[in-house]
């Protein structure tokens, strides 16, 4: 049930997350970008920081955003809305006014977040300064959390150590399975909806672009390559530190993605659904099929093993048919 419940999670933050990224282009207006610099002590970067680098340190403050990626990156001052940070070692010592989002070989957080805590990586520790006023979600092959550390929310924890301090799983197994399958659900449903109402003779192309027989191994092979080769690429662009601004655009684009493959994997199988019914190769926009494709698809993928296997096929299915569909109307 954890399991489920973790995958839940997750799916929770992707579309959360993905979301917000849609508005990045705007926000970009009012964005500092860096590279290989720190914010000193009573320095203020006004707006979103973009920093990347070797050796990074925060100690100043930022008005808004900060997304940081480095080999060892510290932040001991302050940061007036979230973080997402990632590196080979990670510390916040320092004040997160948001949420914060970490992953790195190593990540200590001992520090205030006046948010939820999304934390993965080889080793995660909660130190004893640490003082979290949301949930704290923390993923990684040991995870510590100290007795002394303060977190208002729910503790929840995924490790392979079983070693675990103050892991606390949820109180009520149904219960909490229930609502975070529920929450994906209506979330991934929302989602569809809106692509639908803005264009529903796109979602239709998509639709038979991904349904169509000589085309579906295709669209698969194309969503694994730009899986994998994508944040590849985007780590190239950001490690050289020439084109990091391009480094953060691909891994802006990539979450995105992401979310935009999990909304479209559901829609598609509602679409082959609909043409095994109508023993045709090319189907109508219907919005029936669209909400029986997006809940079965969900539903299937909880699956352990043969359903996660499902989900990862029409999530590729998904994203490579997206790919075919931008190209042939860019050309």
């Amino acid at each position: 049930m954890y399991k489920i419940l973790s995958f839940c999670l997750m799916r929770r933050l992707i579309i959360l997350v993905s979301t917000l990224a849609i508005f990045v282009p705007v926000l970009a207006l009012a964005t500092t970008f860096m590279s290989n610099s720190n914010v000193n002590s009573g320095q203020t970067i006004n707006g979103n920081l973009y920093l990347t680098g070797d050796n990074i340190l925060v100690a100043g403050t930022v008005t808004g955003d900060l997304l940081a990626a480095g080999s060892t990156l510290v932040i001991s001052g302050t940061v007036e809305n979230d973080a997402m940070i990632a590196g080979g070692n990670v510390i916040v010592t320092g004040t997160v006014m948001g949420d914060v989002r970490a992953a790195g070989g190593t990540v200590d957080i001992n520090g205030k977040i006046n948010g939820e805590v999304v934390v993965a990586g080889g080793r995660v520790n909660i130190g004893p300064q640490a003082q979290i006023t949301g949930d704290l979600m923390a993923s990684g092959g040991e995870v510590i959390v100290d007795p002394a550390a303060k977190v208002t929310g729910k503790v929840m924890v995924n490790t392979g150590d079983k070693d675990v301090k103050e892991a606390q799983p949820p109180r009520n197994d149904f219960a909490a399975i229930f609502m975070a399958v529920a929450f994906g659900i209506l979330s991934t449903l929302v989602a569809a909806f809106i692509f639908g109402l803005v264009s529903k003779s796109g979602m239709q192309r998509i639709i038979n672009t991904g349904i169509e027989r000589k085309g579906f191994w295709k669209n698969i092979g194309l969503g694994f390559a730009l899986l994998f080769l994508t944040p590849i690429l985007a780590l190239l662009f950001l490690i050289t530190g020439f084109g990091y601004l391009v480094g953060f655009i691909l891994l802006f684009g990539y979450i995105l993605l992401i979310f935009v493959g999990i909304v479209l994997g559901g829609v598609i199988f509602g679409g082959l659904m609909q043409s095994a019914y109508t023993k045709t190769e090319t189907v109508n926009f219907h919005w029936g099929w669209l909400i029986a494709g997006v809940v079965l698809a969900s539903i299937i993928s909880l699956i352990p093993i043969v359903g996660w296997i499902f989900g990862f096929v029409i999530f590729l299915l998904a994203i490579g048919t997206l790919m075919r569909v931008n190209w042939a109307m860019a050309q």
